[in-house]
């Protein structure tokens, strides 16, 4: 049952096995109307236009006997034929996999003759027939990003899809004295989905998978909320994609990891403390700094020349293009003179328990270290 001018897309169904489409034939069932009043835009072409008017009418897919390739498309499970298309040999036939059951998405095709798939990598792609049966398994697997599940009553599209995925509907015929009206979609609380259907009083029709959790969140800054909290939940960075929609300015607290890259983030939750202490400590430098002056009682052995002049490849003091000897930037004889004291044992060391500030272990008021204390 359609409106008068509604224009209605129409595709055959299910070739027959050994039978391929033809063409098209068209009745009138309103007395006095000629069958030439259905108007449909080809009897030749595969899918067709039909503008409703004039009359009642009933619209025949005709097939022909061919040579045909059967394709049998199976579940997720590898063990039920999910659909079985009758494609002409030696052509190119569309094919498309089930959706993926909740959690899980599309991988790629396993056939025993994959060449002969345009892209075994996407879910709708060509196959060639040549001159044998073919069987095709998709492959599913756990999905990383987040899935949403799309339950069609009263029509086909159920599954489970990603943010972007493309979704196409397709309403089952009315009741007799019924005509499709429009679609409606809610959430499983009533509330809106925010997707968006090509055309929502179609009854075939499509829309964009959006990413759920942002839309959600979006509702809650639409209505006031100024900071969503997101801590503890893996799925956070849907958060941050609803924040950085509005141009004012909206926070998000993360989760399990540093998400302070993103400009609305206040902060992020530690999920796994175990984990969080031994990347702190595979990171951790230790305390405070002490540069090598006399104030300290610690040796300085590092950033200080023991040499006073650079020395050539011969070994001999270096000397530039004027004849002047080249001092060592770095050599400093206060340091040099107690090195080498050191190496000569004329200080002596102080023994000291394990965790002893390194310093106490020498009597010498002007041996400089630069080092890190915990």
């Amino acid at each position: 049952m359609y409106t008068d001018g509604e224009n209605v897309s129409i595709t055959p169904g299910p070739a027959p096995e050994g039978k391929v489409f033809d063409h098209w034939e068209t009745k009138s069932d309103t007395e006095g109307v000629k069958d030439s009043k259905v108007n449909i835009s080809s009897k030749t072409d595969w899918t067709i236009n039909l503008l409703v008017g004039d009359c009642d009418c009933t619209i025949t897919p005709v097939y022909r006997d061919e040579k045909t390739i059967k394709i049998d498309i199976y579940d997720a499970t590898g063990q039920e034929i999910a659909e079985t298309v009758n494609a002409p040999a030696n052509s190119d036939s569309w094919v498309s996999a089930p959706a993926a059951s909740s959690g899980y998405v599309f991988d790629h095709w396993e056939t025993s003759d994959t060449e002969a798939m345009q892209d075994v990598n996407s879910r709708g792609t060509f196959i060639n027939t040549a001159e044998s049966n073919i069987e095709l398994y998709p492959q599913y697997v756990k999905s990383e990003n987040p899935t949403f599940d799309v339950v069609v009553e009263n029509g086909s599209g159920s599954g489970s899809y990603v943010c972007d995925d493309e979704v196409e509907l397709i309403a089952d015929p009315p009741q007799d004295g019924y005509m499709f009206y429009k679609w409606e979609n809610v959430d499983n609380q009533g509330l809106s989905t925010g997707i968006a259907m090509d055309n929502e009083y179609c009854y075939k029709t499509k829309f964009k998978m959006v990413d759920r959790f942002a839309s959600l969140a979006e509702g809650m800054y639409d209505e006031g909320t100024q900071v969503v909290f997101g801590g503890g939940n893996p799925l956070s960075d849907s958060i941050f994609l609803a924040a950085s929609n509005f141009d004012y300015p909206v926070y998000a607290f993360g989760s399990g990891y540093d998400e302070g890259d993103k400009g609305n983030c206040l902060a992020s939750v530690v999920n796994d403390y175990g984990a969080a202490i031994k990347l702190a400590l595979a990171d951790y430098q230790g305390g405070a700094i002490f540069s090598g002056d006399c104030s300290n009682n610690c040796i300085y052995v590092t950033g200080k020349n023991l040499d006073e002049f650079q020395l050539d490849e011969n070994g001999d003091i270096a000397k530039d293009k004027d004849g002047n000897e080249i001092k060592n930037e770095d050599y400093n004889q206060n340091y040099a003179t107690i090195y080498k004291a050191l190496a000569e044992n004329k200080l002596n060391l102080v023994s000291v328990q394990s965790g002893t500030d390194v310093r106490a272990a020498y009597k010498s008021a002007c041996l400089t270290l630069n080092y890190k204390i915990k």
